[in-house]
């Protein structure tokens, strides 16, 4: 029978520029500037997913390096 080793916490090896210039720092509403803040973060093998105060989910997918928005408003 098989022993799986236990998985290993995630880490990061590089910074994540490409992941982090891909989401806004600022939105504009109505007249105003708005600042975009990061709330929520959760990732697996295959997709990051990052929520922010306005209500956008950024959902990254790691096998085609692509970036998707969906708004939860």
């Amino acid at each position: 029978m098989a022993t799986h080793p236990a998985p290993l916490p995630l880490r990061e090896f590089c910074p994540l520029y490409y992941l982090l210039n891909a989401i806004p720092v600022k939105i504009q509403k109505g007249f105003r500037s708005v600042l975009v803040y990061l709330t929520a973060l959760d990732s697996n093998n295959d997709y990051i997913a990052i929520g922010s105060s306005i209500g956008m989910l950024y959902l990254y997918c790691r096998r085609v390096s692509q970036m998707n928005k969906y708004n939860l408003e």
